[in-house]
């Protein structure tokens, strides 16, 4: 059975204060870390840094810097430009230090942190179906008040679109946290031999070690 995680968000001008149900693919199992200092080799670093909301603010306001660089298929760098899933990457590594998966389709298969619409935040991903065919195949950021961020095609350039909006309501798939992984190689909360572990990019939000089984 899934397990389900409550988690209070912080409360603060641009981040709601609500609680959030998340729930366990059936690859992961997400363990409440007891010691957000026990921590070894450099993830430390890591998560002090994912544990900040100025962090995710950073994110957000480069993205808003970015907005009209074109969309470039493979591009991860603002003097080439972006597609979809290598704008997040560069948001979080370039403002966050944070290593995230290449590509949408990773992110998926890697897990993350699924929350309902109404939880989202400022700083979560957001997963689109653009196809119909029931895989996601485009990503973009959340930014608060129902919109996002992302490059959205070839001949296009990064803007703002809306939820709300016909077009991405019907091709919304859902949104969430991210995960990346851990220099961790062992846990004792871990009961299953053969796993990586990661931990979600904002750990103040959600501080949960996750083993995904190999």
């Amino acid at each position: 059975m899934a397990v389900v995680h409550d988690r209070a968000f912080n409360n603060d001008a641009l981040f709601h204060s609500e609680s959030a149900r998340v729930e366990a693919k059936p690859s992961l199992q997400y363990l409440p870390y007891k010691d957000k200092t026990a921590v070894v080799s450099d993830a430390k670093a890591t998560y002090a840094q994912a544990n900040n909301i100025e962090t995710r603010k950073r994110i957000i306001q480069r993205a808003h810097e970015l907005i009209g660089t074109p969309y470039s298929w493979g591009g991860t760098s603002g003097t080439k430009g972006f597609d979809c899933s290598g704008l997040l990457v560069y948001l979080f590594r370039s403002e966050g230090g944070m290593e995230i998966p290449r590509t949408t389709v990773s992110m998926i298969n890697e897990g993350y942190l699924s929350v309902s619409r109404r939880y989202l935040q400022p700083g979560d991903v957001v997963f689109f179906d653009n196809k119909g065919r029931g895989q996601v195949d485009h990503v973009g950021l959340y930014i608060g008040d129902n919109q996002f961020v992302h490059a959205p095609r070839t001949g296009t350039s990064i803007r703002i679109d809306s939820l709300g909006n016909q077009y991405w309501s019907q091709r919304y798939f859902g949104g969430g946290v991210v995960l990346m992984k851990t220099h961790l190689h062992e846990a004792d909360d871990c009961s299953t031999e053969h796993c990586l572990f990661y931990v979600s990019v904002f750990w103040d939000r959600f501080p949960l070690l996750v083993c995904r089984r190999l």
